[in-house]
């Protein structure tokens, strides 16, 4: 356990082994592990960084005002707690991550070679870009998702769940799994636009793909009010109800396929 007030925590020797560790009060906290690490409760009015040589986990609640660094290559990082409050960014290098927040999070850059899980109670929002290669699960509540960096590059394709309204974007190719969203759904990517689940869209969906192919063709795919194709070439789009086809765009063939309710 360590109580610093509002002084920094420097823990940074590369051959450190701790099992929980505490944080009561401190400024800006910079931890390291040789192995594994548990994040015990902590309260940081700064800074948090955590590089381990294991698995990074927690066993109590983190409240922390800056931004987060978890670096744990090569293994996964669960902070997985209902009541954590990461008030600033939270970036991650690591395996399979997973992050909850009781709130709003921001996500800031993560390179992430397995899955990727972000709950929160309010917005999901990044500054910096997600290089994601494994499945990225989003669930964002009555809150907004917009990660539209420039450089995402989300590679194993994306579940969304949200309330509010939802902004993508891609640097290449981008996969959309099972979304139910019941704002607008704006897609951009640098390559294809594919499905590979129900897409349950209430506002309007538009989709921006350049000179590539978008093909949205799940027989469950429900959207609700207009599709927009920004840009796209060859386009296909299945709807298991009517379908509004708002201003379109497309520089290759159309294909439209849609039963009345």
């Amino acid at each position: 356990t360590l109580v610093a007030g509002g002084n920094d925590i420097t823990l940074d020797t590369s051959t450190n082994n701790f099992a929980t560790v505490v944080i009561t009060s401190g400024r800006n906290v910079a931890l390291r592990d040789a192995g594994a690490i548990i994040l015990g409760a902590s309260t940081v009015s700064g800074t948090y960084s955590v590089t381990a040589g294991g698995v990074v986990s927690d066993s109590g609640d983190l409240d922390i005002e800056g931004a987060t660094t978890i670096l744990a290559s090569g293994s996964n990082v669960v902070l997985d707690r209902a009541t954590h409050d990461f008030t600033g960014a939270v970036g991650v290098t690591g395996t399979t991550v997973e992050l909850v927040d009781a709130n709003a999070i921001i996500l800031g850059a993560s390179t992430v070679s397995g899955t990727y899980s972000v709950t929160a109670g309010g917005n999901i929002t990044d500054d910096g870009a997600l290089v994601i290669t494994g499945l990225t699960t989003l669930v964002a509540g009555t809150g907004i998702i917009t990660l539209d960096h420039t450089s995402n590059d989300f590679q194993g394709g994306l579940i969304i769940s949200s309330s509010g309204n939802v902004v993508l974007r891609d640097v290449g190719a981008i996969d959309l799994g099972a979304a139910t969203v019941s704002g607008t759904y704006s897609v951009t990517a640098g390559g294809a636009i594919t499905d590979s689940g129900t897409q349950e869209i209430t506002g309007v969906t538009t989709l921006v793909a350049g000179g590539y192919d978008i093909t949205l063709d799940t027989s469950t795919n429900n959207f609700a009010a207009a599709v927009v194709i920004t840009s796209g070439r060859n386009v296909a789009i299945t709807d298991e109800d009517a379908i509004d086809l708002g201003a379109s765009t497309v520089s290759g063939t159309y294909a439209v396929t849609a039963t009345a309710g």
